[in-house]
């Protein structure tokens, strides 16, 4: 008998597996078409694998496990990984989510409602131009011209710890516009709503259109704000 964490793990296998998936995630049609040591599905895996010693190390005991008696170098890793664009595992992780919630009883605030927290903040980069034309320089009273600095914004369920939806963004972009792409994936995610939400927001979110948007979907919200906000907070 299949018990709810298998129902996931067969789940993410059949997604794996698929051609689909691979043509969808790969960045070049010619990228991983001849045979290698590490096919496509094994390049991701390793990535999801939590690497904690060297690279070198890490590929040598992923090839013993696969009792793959040939090397693979590093390079040949980074040059493979190259091929592999991201938004494979955005996808992953979004059947991840939603098998979670599909085949688990999870916790609910009330019995009721799904407690979700909703924040964001920077994050330093490395130094580069390439990097920071994308994600923009952050320089805050620094001097020179700055750092490069992304934003991040994570919708995160409280009480059964999982993040629902996470982004990566630019930094001249707002957490209020990061939130309404939270949105987006939590309604794509579940179609078929069953549970009402309560979004739990700081100080960077109160607006009349994000209540307005909460409250069409019949959901609830928390957000803390300045007692001199609006009129109406007084």
């Amino acid at each position: 008998m299949q018990t709810n964490t298998t129902k996931i793990i067969d789940r993410i296998r059949i997604i794996l597996m698929s051609a689909d998936f691979k043509e969808r995630h790969k960045k070049k049609k010619t990228a991983f078409i001849r045979k290698r040591v590490l096919s496509f599905v094994e390049i991701i895996v390793i990535q999801i694998n939590r690497l904690v010693l060297s690279l070198s190390v890490e590929l040598d005991n992923f090839l013993d496990v696969l009792d793959i008696s040939k090397t693979y170098s590093k390079q040949a890793f980074s040059q493979a990984r190259q091929m592999l664009s991201y938004t494979a595992f955005i996808e992953l992780n979004d059947s991840c989510v939603q098998g979670f919630y599909e085949n688990f009883h999870y916790k609910k605030f009330k019995n009721k409602y799904l407690l979700l927290a909703v924040d964001g903040s920077l994050c330093q980069l490395p130094e580069s131009e390439e990097i920071a034309s994308h994600f923009r320089r952050w320089k805050n009273q620094m001097p020179g011209k700055g750092i490069p600095m992304a934003r991040i914004s994570v919708l995160f369920d409280v009480l059964n710890q999982v993040v629902i939806h996470a982004s990566f963004s630019p930094n001249s972009i707002g957490e209020p516009s990061l939130l309404r792409k939270h949105f987006q994936k939590i309604s794509q995610l579940f179609q078929e709503k069953s549970t009402p939400y309560i979004y739990l927001m700081d100080r960077g979110y109160p607006s009349f259109e994000i209540i307005e948007n909460i409250q069409k979907s019949k959901d609830f919200y928390v957000i803390r704000c300045k007692s001199t906000y609006r009129k109406e907070v007084i």
